[in-house]
């Protein structure tokens, strides 16, 4: 089935996923992430250090961050967590459920990146059985919040005709135009070469 032969790649599609998931994250406009660090009173403060440590791919130093965080129930660090889970980013090892846990808990608060993240799962079936409808529910709720993640996801979806009741290129297409415009590049791709 060569049109969803880059579903077999959901590593790399994951961490593109996330990469690019990161420009919706808040701003951190200190370059040291240690400065940062100083004020770290709000749950905020310290997911902008996070994120600084992060983005400088210094996972090791953003880990205990999140995780006091989405100990404490901050969605966006729940979603950050899960990411380690799935990956085994920093030591974690891969644990499919605990990352789940954290991608349904932070998607269930409202954060599209979570939701397109646990719908994933069921596309692929890590660590749990495929199920094209859950899958669709998800990346349609991503999609509800302008996420182009989820608007991309919709459109392979609709392109193999997964968890809908048919193939539908046209809608496929429709999906994607609205990621790419919200600047998603895999969407521009499979715009422009999707038959």
């Amino acid at each position: 089935m060569k049109p969803i032969k880059h579903l077999l790649f959901p590593s790399l599609l994951m961490i593109m996923l996330f990469l690019s998931c990161q420009s919706k994250a808040e701003t951190v406009k200190e370059d040291n992430c240690q400065l940062l660090a100083i004020d770290n009173n709000t749950q905020l403060q310290r997911y902008q250090i996070a994120e600084c440590f992060f983005e400088k791919e210094d996972y090791s130093a953003a880990l205990p961050y999140y995780e006091q965080l989405a100990n404490e129930g901050y969605a966006k660090a729940e979603n950050s967590l899960g990411f380690y889970y799935q990956f085994g980013v920093s030591g974690k090892g891969i644990d499919y459920p605990k990352a789940m846990s954290l991608y349904k808990s932070a998607a269930n608060k409202g954060v599209s990146d979570a939701m397109v993240g646990y719908g994933g799962f069921f596309l692929r079936g890590d660590g749990v059985k495929k199920n094209y409808k859950t899958a669709l529910f998800w990346f349609e709720k991503a999609a509800k919040l302008n996420d182009p993640n989820g608007l991309y996801s919709l459109g392979v979806m609709y392109q193999n005709g997964l968890g809908v009741a048919k193939k539908d290129m046209k809608k496929a297409r429709f999906f994607w135009k609205q990621a790419a415009d919200l600047g998603d590049k895999l969407a521009l791709f499979m715009l422009t070469n999707a038959k």
